[in-house]
């Protein structure tokens, strides 16, 4: 039975743990997008991981902070968002053709 190490990244706010295979995860909970960001650190070094992790979870914060998201839309929004595009270039066609 494999028991994976999980340790905690800035007091909770991302974990890692090993695959069974050695290599260290990230895992992050993203609350605007209420997914986790989940991405190997390929390395197998604690040390190595504990330090990529940090940097990792600082990387995305900032994009974050700078309204980047993380995930593609689901279809359902990618269509919403469509619908509203071509909505407003509709709209404005008609208002230079007038």
């Amino acid at each position: 039975m494999f028991s994976a190490e999980k340790i905690s990244i800035f007091g909770n706010k991302a974990i890692i743990k090993q695959n069974k295979f050695g290599v260290w995860q990230f895992k992050m909970w993203i609350s605007s997008e209420k997914k986790y960001v989940e991405k190997s650190i390929r390395t197998k070094k604690k040390t190595d991981a504990v330090d990529l992790a940090e940097e990792l979870y600082i990387q995305l914060r900032n994009e974050l902070a700078n309204g980047k998201t993380l995930f593609a839309p689901t279809y359902a929004e990618a269509m919403q968002q469509y619908i509203a595009y071509s909505t407003y270039v509709d709209c404005h066609q008609k208002l230079e053709s007038s």
